[in-house]
């Protein structure tokens, strides 16, 4: 659909976007309000102006994103807003809908925008200082809180109504899709972890790590290696095995085995399989090192 077309955009586009239908939407209003209104003077001139703050928005938002946070960023760009309604609103004469509905907006924006409670006392402060300058030099002292037209009232809230719906339809899909990112990335890290335990039992350490770093790629191929196999048994096991109860039996088997699988693992080696008794096995290093370094065979 073409809506979804301008919907479904980034935050920063979407924002501009967003900031356009507000904009658009206040110029009707004041645009309506100069021809329905007899205490008019320079109302139709206001939408020109608000069309220029939104060129200047985006040159203005490519030099705040160099030069400040976001954080920053948003705060400027609600404080144009302020001024924006300000100037709006000393447009209106303070028309009793239109104020209502503009400031709930704007309040709105500054939700959405996550706003610190400093910086809208500090807009307000300018908003006001903008009013009373407008009314003064623009739009003239005239009757305020006059009631509101029909036809500006249906204006009025259908603008509303159009601007909450977008704003909240988008943030209701941005949410959705970056649940849906979080989900596939949440899936990928899964398996990704899950193929690293499996990997890591067939093959070496440095072999494996290697793989998933993606400093090495795994296929098969035929590449002439040096290697070193270490055998290691127990002198005399056998006479030994006769003469020691069953519990010390073990106790030397474990103590043996658990110090021989910490050399292994320092010298980067694999070990193969226990062969022949149970008590004797040997290693495969993959990596070649100085025989003279390796501990002797018992």
């Amino acid at each position: 659909m073409q809506l979804e077309r301008f919907i479904d955009r980034e935050p920063k586009q979407f924002a501009y976007f967003h900031r356009l239908m507000g904009y658009s939407i206040l110029s009707l209003i004041l645009v309506i309000y100069a021809f329905t209104s007899p205490n008019t003077n320079y109302q139709i001139y206001v939408p020109p102006f608000f069309l220029f703050l939104l060129f200047i928005s985006s040159k203005l938002e490519h030099w705040l994103q160099y030069q400040f946070d976001k954080k920053t960023q948003k705060s400027v760009f609600f404080a144009i807003d302020a001024i924006v309604v300000a100037v709006t609103l000393a447009g209106l004469h303070l028309n009793l809908v239109p104020t209502f509905i503009a400031l709930f907006a704007l309040f709105y924006s500054a939700i959405n925008s996550r706003i610190s409670f400093a910086v809208i006392c500090l807009t307000s402060l300018l908003g006001a200082i903008i009013f009373y300058l407008s009314t003064f030099f623009l739009f003239g002292f005239y009757t305020y809180f006059e009631p509101t037209s029909q036809e500006l009232t249906v204006i009025t809230l259908l603008g509303l109504v159009m601007f909450i719906t977008i704003g909240n339809y988008y943030q209701h899909r941005w949410v959705k899709k970056i649940s849906q990112q979080r989900q596939h990335y949440y899936d990928q890290m899964t398996r990704y972890i899950a193929f690293a335990n499996q990997l890591s039992r067939y093959a070496p350490l440095q072999l494996w790590q290697s793989i998933m770093r993606g400093e090495a790629e795994a296929k098969i191929e035929y590449k002439r290696k040096k290697m070193t196999v270490f055998f290691s048994d127990i002198q005399g096991f056998t006479e030994l095995s006769e003469t020691l109860i069953p519990d010390d039996l073990a106790f030397l088997l474990n103590d043996y085995l658990s110090h021989m699988t910490e050399i292994a693992k320092q010298y980067e080696a694999t070990v193969d399989k226990f062969m022949g008794m149970p008590f004797s096995y040997f290693l495969v290093i993959r990596i070649h090192k100085v025989w003279s370094k390796m501990p002797k065979p018992v």
